[in-house]
């Protein structure tokens, strides 16, 4: 009988609220419905809200990054190098997947006895600045594999000095949602108000459209 292939999900806070916790979380329920040869689990370097109880998901019981200074942040990132190795290398991991830019780059100082490691992108390549995308094309050569929101991101930007980009869109659950049948022509955009989340562009989208469909309603 083939042993089932090991794949960790590391997130620095699975309790914060944001995408990167309800990604994962997402994907969590979704692969332990699976039943497939495959143990698929999530490890949270510390929980400052209440923790998620899940068997799927473990806590290395760090102290919340958020609030220290810069200096104790080093010292929290060189601790949770030492935890996250030893809980890797202990439990047989085949694959570390690493939530977001900062601990996809973290993890690249990481060193596994056996499991591959891969980063997991959720913001577009342009989000960040100069500084963050040279540490970025540094340490992502260290990966295994690097997971992208979209293909042009892939072919624009981590081609250009990755051998292995794979691109998969930000997951959704929407498709589970009964929607009823709607003849009013509204569009609702609901978010956070930056620019982080493009706003900007929807002002001038819904411009362009408004023109061209003056019936509907933004």
């Amino acid at each position: 009988m083939t042993a089932k292939k090991k794949i960790l999900y590391l997130i620095n806070d699975i309790t914060m609220p944001g995408g990167l916790s309800r990604v994962t979380l997402n994907l969590i329920h979704e692969f332990c419905g699976l039943h497939g040869d495959i143990d698929v689990k999530a490890v949270s370097a510390a929980a400052k809200f209440t923790r998620i109880e899940h068997s799927h998901i473990d806590y290395l019981d760090m102290p919340a990054l958020h609030g220290l200074n810069p200096m104790q942040k080093i010292k929290w990132y060189l601790r949770l190098k030492k935890n996250v190795e030893r809980y890797v290398d202990q439990q047989g991991y085949d694959v570390v997947i690493a939530v977001g830019t900062a601990m996809t780059l973290f993890a690249s100082f990481c060193r596994f006895q056996h499991a591959q490691l891969w980063g997991a992108e959720h913001l577009a390549h342009n989000h960040y600045g100069i500084l963050r995308k040279a540490f970025k094309r540094w340490r992502y050569p260290k990966l295994n594999r690097l997971i992208c929101l979209t293909q042009l991101d892939k072919e624009r930007y981590y081609d250009t000095y990755l051998h292995s980009v794979s691109v998969i869109p930000n997951f959704t659950n929407f498709a589970d949602v009964d929607v009823s049948p709607n003849r009013k022509k509204n569009i609702l955009f609901v978010g956070r108000y930056n620019q982080m989340k493009g706003v900007d562009y929807l002002v001038y989208i819904i411009k362009k459209s408004h023109v061209r469909c003056p019936e509907w309603h933004f």
